[in-house]
């Protein structure tokens, strides 16, 4: 065989073979596992589109998108920013981009929003965790002249009993005097886990129970299970001006202000939104139910509305009262602007954006609450942030 033996010959064929065959193998497995995920991937798909179809069908009718058009702006959606498609369902549908006349390049989903606000704020982690603690970042305001709903005191439960921690200046020293003298008493949580109204209730004082929630007769222990372990500070129920009570009397109907950093060293507001009860219920928060409306430059609210409800329709008037929002003018705007934007600048100078709660009364504007943490951008009551975030916050937080 030209030099080459007969067992050398057998030995190279065999081992051509074996390549031969291990290719072959290896092909196959790499078919195989193609196939497996080509399988997973239009596994995945169906459910993603069977949860969207869902979460399509529970939009009121009348101011849904298209089917087809909404799963097209989800699946582009997740192509551009590689999010995870849970969330960024959850996203498309609580930010309203399933609303006709909504243009989906022009929000900002709040997964990628957080994180750029997170790594902004990220040096200043130890100063939000403090303030973030209501009762402190009361009592900071309260050093720097902004008026501010009083904190009367905190109570807590203990096997069944209520125990009253009175704030300074509070005169009585258990919670019944303290509710008799009041009438009407206003408790929520007081920490940084209290959010979007959870928690909150409106205390009267009853004869003949411990207390009255909701129009329910509770004993000590029956509101000791509400209050928790965690405990409630009590503060006095603030009244809505007439203007803003008219709507929805039963709540306390706030404003929410947006305050942001600009590039020159100032502070501007961003947007601003109007929010009320309805049904009944003692707060506006829309996670409750309550209605958000769009506040323009000159203090005057929208033309519509929107719950976080994608069941809901768009609002034009209160649901309860009839009563239409557009040229209804917010007393003491311009007042609330001008104490949102100095008091960012002197007390948070380090913070970008922060959402200040202001209730209106009779005698001006009073701060009920600061949010420092990651503030909501409420994008379908006044239009999406994109702008900002990719020529002001995403290039600032890539060189902080």
């Amino acid at each position: 065989m030209n030099g080459i033996t007969q067992g050398s010959f057998i030995t190279k064929m065999r081992n051509n073979t074996d390549k031969k065959i291990l290719k072959n193998i290896c092909l196959c497995q790499d078919s195989m596992l193609s196939r497996t995920r080509r399988f997973y991937h239009i596994l995945r798909l169906m459910l993603q589109n069977k949860k969207i179809h869902r979460q399509w069908k529970e939009c009121h009718a009348e101011v849904r998108k298209s089917y087809e058009e909404v799963k097209k702006e989800i699946n582009c959606l997740i192509w551009n920013y590689g999010c995870s498609h849970k969330g960024l369902i959850h996203d498309y549908f609580s930010s309203g981009l399933f609303r006709k006349g909504t243009c989906v390049d022009d929000f900002c989903m709040s997964r990628e929003y957080a994180e750029v606000i997170r790594k902004l704020q990220e040096k200043h982690k130890d100063f939000i965790r403090r303030i973030s603690d209501k009762d402190t970042c009361k009592q900071l305001l309260a050093t720097a002249g902004v008026p501010v709903t009083s904190t009367l005191g905190l109570i807590r439960s203990d096997r069944g009993k209520i125990h009253f921690t009175p704030q300074a200046g509070c005169a009585e020293s258990d919670f019944p005097s303290l509710l008799r003298k009041q009438g009407i008493l206003f408790c929520k949580p007081g920490d940084e886990f209290a959010t979007q109204g959870k928690g909150c209730v409106k205390v009267y004082y009853s004869d003949s129970a411990y207390c009255t929630v909701n129009g329910t007769h509770l004993t000590e222990n029956a509101f000791a299970e509400l209050t928790g372990e965690r405990g409630l500070l009590v503060e006095p129920c603030l009244k809505n001006h007439p203007t803003t009570a008219a709507f929805h009397p039963a709540s306390l109907n706030t404003l929410r202000i947006q305050t942001m950093l600009t590039p020159n060293d100032g502070a501007e507001v961003h947007h601003a939104v109007f929010r009320m009860g309805r049904g009944g219920m003692t707060v506006d928060n829309l996670h409750s139910g309550g209605i958000a409306i769009g506040v323009q430059p000159d203090g005057c609210l929208s033309k519509e509305g929107y719950s976080d409800y994608p069941q809901d329709p768009t609002f034009r008037e209160h649901p309860d009262t009839e009563i239409p929002f557009s040229g209804t003018k917010l007393p003491f705007y311009e007042e609330c602007t001008r104490l949102a934007t100095e008091t960012h600048l002197k007390l948070f100078p380090n913070l970008f954006n922060i959402g200040w709660d202001f209730a209106i009364t009779e005698s001006g504007p009073v701060v009920v609450e600061v949010n420092v943490k990651l503030p909501c951008m409420f994008q379908a009551q006044c239009g999406g942030i994109r702008r900002v975030l990719e020529t002001w916050l995403r290039p600032l937080s890539l060189i902080s």
